[in-house]
C-alpha cells in the first residue's frame, strides 16, 4: 500500500513537470512597445497603421483637452470629454480611451470633475432618457412597466412621458403603443 502511494505521488509529480513548460510558456515581452496611429496612412486595416518609430513625438501622446473644464451650462449639468485614438495617437492598439466627466455645481460653489479610463478604442454614448422614452418606434407600455417597476397600483406613469421629454429635452415618437 504504501508502495502505491509514493508511485502514485511520483506519477503525479512527473505529470506535472510534463506538462508545467505549456503553462510557463510564453513571450512576456510584446512584439512592439507602442503602435502609435498614423491617420495619414493610405493603407486601409481594421484601426490604425503605425506611425514610422523615428517620426514619433511627446505630442502622440498629449491631449491638452482633458486639462481644460467643459461647459455645464447645458439641460444634463455635465459635459463629457472624450478622449480616444483620435486625439491621443499613442493610445492604438492598447485599446482603451480616456473620458473627462464636468459636472455643474450641486452641493457646494465649485464644478465637480471626473477622469475616468473605459476599456474600448471608441466608445459609445447611450442616453437612457432617450432610448426609453423617444423610442420609434415606442416601446409597449408592458416592456417600460416591467423595466421600471411600475404598476397600475402605483399609478399611470404615461402622461408623464411628455413632461419627461420637456425636461430632457428629448424629441418623442409621435404615437405610444398601448402592448
Amino acid at each position: 500500500m504504501a508502495n502505491r502511494m509514493i508511485y502514485f505521488t511520483l506519477g503525479l509529480f512527473l505529470l506535472i513537470c510534463c506538462y508545467s513548460d505549456r503553462v510557463m510558456a510564453g513571450d512576456p515581452d510584446p512584439l512592439q512597445d507602442f503602435c502609435v496611429a498614423d491617420e495619414e496612412s493610405n493603407v486601409l486595416v481594421n484601426g490604425f497603421v503605425c506611425k514610422d518609430p523615428m517620426q514619433v513625438s511627446a505630442n502622440d501622446f498629449f491631449f491638452r483637452g482633458l486639462g481644460q473644464a467643459g461647459n455645464t451650462d447645458n439641460d444634463v449639468g455635465s459635459n463629457v470629454t472624450m478622449a480616444n485614438v483620435k486625439q491621443i495617437p499613442g493610445l492604438n492598439t492598447f485599446g482603451i480611451s480616456l473620458v473627462r466627466i464636468d459636472y455643474a455645481q450641486n452641493v457646494g460653489h465649485e464644478n465637480a470633475v471626473a477622469i475616468a479610463g473605459l476599456s474600448s478604442q471608441f466608445p459609445g454614448v447611450q442616453t437612457i432618457a432617450n432610448s426609453l422614452f423617444a423610442a420609434n418606434p415606442p416601446l409597449p407600455d408592458s416592456v417600460l412597466s416591467k423595466a421600471l417597476r411600475i404598476t397600475q397600483e402605483l399609478g399611470y406613469w404615461r402622461p408623464l412621458v411628455p413632461f419627461i421629454a420637456s425636461v430632457l429635452d428629448i424629441s418623442m415618437s409621435s404615437s405610444y403603443s398601448k402592448d
